[in-house]
């Protein structure tokens, strides 16, 4: 287990507990690779994980959503702690099944506009 920050807890996502951690801010050492993979600065990551963990879990997807999800997931945990729930054969059937649960969201939004 790599030590990023934050505080060590037990995680309740499978039969057995395990220990995790959950970092405070992205440190250079997670940063960098994800920046690379996607072409995008560590300021960007940023932005798009406080949306994960400040807006998102306002949104109707989550508020009408999250009872699914038992035990409930720790908004410090997004975007990593919503996708840990789906199953799949590997990370893409996984990403497909979020995907679904999240495209559910902006069908509630276009019938709330419309």
């Amino acid at each position: 287990m790599a030590e990023i920050g934050g505080e060590t807890r037990l995680s309740f996502c499978c039969a057995t507990c395990r220990r995790r951690t959950t970092p405070g801010r992205l440190t250079a050492a997670t940063a960098m690779p994800l920046c690379e993979a996607l072409m995008v600065p560590k300021r960007s990551l940023e932005r798009w994980r406080r949306w994960w963990q400040q807006d998102f879990v306002k949104t109707p997807r989550w508020i009408l959503g999250q009872a699914r999800f038992m035990p409930t997931i720790d908004p410090r945990e997004f975007p990593c702690g919503l996708l840990e729930r789906f199953q799949g054969d590997d990370l893409s059937g996984r990403l497909m099944h979020c995907f679904r649960f999240l495209a559910t969201d902006w069908q509630l939004r276009r019938d709330h506009l419309a």
